[in-house]
């Protein structure tokens, strides 16, 4: 069943009927029955969700900035990786920038006071730490469930909402790691001409993750190899 929590209600009715729909074709209801419903009802979700609905004071919910998301991200990919705050700058060094362990501080501070806000990270930079950590640049920026993202207008946008406006998709799954190559090739130069050592921490996250370490920063279906 589709988690509706926190949305705004025109748009758990029409998930609801998406459900209904869903329901009758596992039961084995003729998909031709039931077509014209899936697609009515997915596109009236998605029209409703893109009202940008600010949700409940009454329910539970974080609001979040890019600044803070970014922050909570590369702290915790740091820390299953195993390094320190030192050895990030050193390799954001090698890779043409002016960073300091301080650097690192800034951008990972977590916010709560309203006067120092975390260090903003560039796109380049950004782009930069995506290939050091083998991990798309859409992680970096996509809220998780119950962030809602905090807009310069004070608005509090569903994440479900702001996902689908960054990455294109409502449930986006990418493979990443130490050796996916998009990433390989923007750290390290060409995959033949092997231009740099690998030294970077997407190796040590990967060893680290396989031997248990860590949860990952994006949840896993229950079974999902």
């Amino acid at each position: 069943m589709a988690r509706k929590t926190g949305l705004p209600k025109e748009v758990r009715r029409h998930l609801e009927v998406l459900e209904d729909a869903l329901r009758r074709t596992l039961e084995g209801a003729p998909t031709y029955e039931v077509s014209d419903d899936v697609l009515r009802a997915a596109e009236n979700a998605h029209a409703a969700a893109q009202t940008g609905a600010t949700p409940r004071d009454d329910l539970k919910h974080n609001v979040v900035t890019f600044g803070s998301l970014i922050a909570d991200r590369l702290r915790r990919l740091r820390d299953e990786a195993g390094w320190t705050q030192t050895r990030l700058a050193e390799a954001m060094t090698e890779q043409g920038f002016d960073w300091k362990r301080i650097t690192v501080a800034e951008i990972e501070r977590r916010g709560d006071d309203p006067d120092k806000p975390p260090r903003r990270v560039t796109l380049e930079e950004l782009f930069t730490l995506s290939a050091l950590y083998g991990e798309p640049m859409m992680l970096f920026l996509t809220p998780g469930d119950g962030d809602y993202l905090k807009l310069a207008d004070g608005r509090s946008i569903d994440p479900g909402v702001a996902t689908q406006l960054i990455t294109g998709n409502v449930a986006p799954y990418f493979e990443t790691g130490a050796d996916w190559e998009p990433a390989r090739t923007v750290a390290l130069g060409s995959p033949n001409a092997r231009l740099r050592k690998d030294r970077r921490p997407a190796r040590d996250l990967e060893e680290r993750r396989s031997a248990g370490y860590g949860r990952g920063l994006r949840k896993r279906e229950e079974g999902d190899k």
